[in-house]
């Protein structure tokens, strides 16, 4: 493809993803829900910050992607370490079969997820949020860490533990500043995963555990207004923060060059 052509499809693909973003953010500050807008009002966001339904919405999903980020990243990080350093009988399909959230529809995952809590008789709102999200979610952090430990020169351990480190020295000052970057990354994407995920979690909550994702979901099926669109602007601004911190631990160019190679 000629170098202006794939210029081309790049800027019509960008301008397709920024579309609805460059129409969300004025229509939030609009009186009715239409583009252009036709007054500019705060409205909406105070009755977005106001709202019962829509605070308790986002303080669960906060509070959910902070647990299961953690969580997914201990566990990702130790399946990544036992798949790519031990010889374990059936590694590739123990690797395969952690990855398998990534290709199963998330619709199937959420009702056999369903299928599992009734027969187990898990009832517990938090913990059953918790488990269905730490499954969807590790697949991430296990790439990622994927990738940092397959350029992990072991060398260096081994020069440290010959200068009379103990195993406990070495990951301490060797092994963890290294592969921090992709503890940070996965750990990132884990949270933006379960923060947004809308199909597991609206299988599996209670009532009374709905994330922002599920509470604006049947915000829409009963009305639409512009605060549909303060919503997505405050998603944006906090996925956006997202990026900034991770920018600032250990840089975007980084986070998508352990992307890729995951």
């Amino acid at each position: 493809m000629p170098g202006w052509a794939a210029g081309f499809v790049r800027g019509v693909y960008i301008i397709f993803l920024l579309v609805p973003f460059v129409v969300a953010i004025p229509v939030s500050f609009s009186e009715l829900a239409v583009f252009p807008p036709n007054a500019f009002t705060l409205k909406w966001y105070g009755v977005f910050f106001s709202s019962r339904q829509f605070n308790q919405g986002w303080q669960i999903s906060l509070t959910l992607a902070l647990i299961v980020a953690c969580a997914s990243t201990f566990v990702g990080a130790l399946a990544a370490i036992a798949v790519m350093r031990y010889r374990i009988p059936g590694r590739r399909f123990i690797e395969s079969l952690i990855l398998s959230p990534l290709i199963v529809p998330e619709v199937a995952t959420g009702i056999g997820l369903i299928f599992y809590f009734a027969y187990t008789g898990l009832l517990e709102g938090w913990t059953r949020l918790v488990i269905a999200h730490v499954i969807v979610t590790t697949p991430y952090v296990v790439r990622v860490m994927t990738a940092t430990l397959y350029a992990f020169d072991r060398s260096l351990e081994e020069a440290a533990m010959n200068l009379g480190a103990t195993e406990i020295q070495v990951f301490r000052t060797v092994t963890l500043p290294i592969v921090r970057t992709g503890l940070v990354a996965g750990f990132i994407f884990a949270f933006m995963a379960s923060f947004e995920n809308l199909t597991i979690t609206a299988f599996v909550a209670q009532p009374g555990f709905g994330t922002l994702p599920v509470v604006l979901f049947g915000y829409v099926r009963d009305e639409f207004n512009p605060i549909v669109a303060v919503v997505t602007v405050v998603m944006i601004v906090g996925t956006s923060l997202v990026m900034l911190l991770a920018d600032r631990l250990v840089g975007i160019d980084r986070l998508l060059r352990l992307r890729q190679a995951g």
